[in-house]
């Protein structure tokens, strides 16, 4: 059973991407510039706001991805991280391996739950994403109100889901029953 416990704050209660946020990590120097600091960095803070907002299932990390509305989120994030690296020379998009990344982040720690290591997550052929990004208009003014609205929508689907498959599930039992 998928659980979510929605904010009942507006969209715009701090846990929703803003065009400030997405503009910083746009900006970023280097895919190091965008993980500093490398403990806890504004681009992993703002990536766990929709995850809060969300709760239920997407707080941990186990779970998180049973939630439909995780992959339209990390998808969200993967657009913006891989608008960077399209303008970023490939020198600038390494995984950071110093002595100031903590413990469990480093490049060959493994990256739980998932058969790989964190450094392969800057490599697509290693993790076999298979899916490009076409440009949009949308893209062209990234919004909160964009993420808002995919999250209202994915929350209804995921109900109206729910109940359909509860009530589907109810018919099969019953006609079972009567067999």
């Amino acid at each position: 059973m998928l659980t979510r416990f929605v904010d009942t704050q507006p969209c715009w209660s701090g846990l929703q991407y803003t065009n400030t946020m997405v503009q910083n990590v746009l900006d970023s120097e280097s895919y190091d510039d965008l993980a500093q600091p490398y403990d806890f960095s504004d681009f992993e803070s703002d990536h766990g706001g929709p995850h809060m907002w969300l709760s239920g299932h997407l707080t941990a990390l186990p779970c998180a991805p049973l939630d439909p509305f995780f992959w339209a989120h990390h998808c969200f994030v993967d657009m913006l991280v891989e608008m960077l690296r399209d303008r970023l020379p490939p020198h600038a998009w390494r995984y950071p391996n110093n002595w100031n990344v903590p413990w469990a982040h480093r490049p060959t720690d493994p990256m739980r739950p998932f058969n790989f290591r964190n450094a392969d997550g800057l490599d697509d052929d290693v993790i076999g994403k298979n899916y490009i990004f076409e440009i949009s208009p949308a893209q062209y003014r990234l919004s909160a109100l964009y993420l808002c609205v995919a999250v209202c929508l994915s929350v209804c689907l995921s109900v109206c889901l729910s109940v359909v498959l509860s009530t589907i599930v109810s018919e099969v039992n019953h006609h079972r029953e009567e067999l």
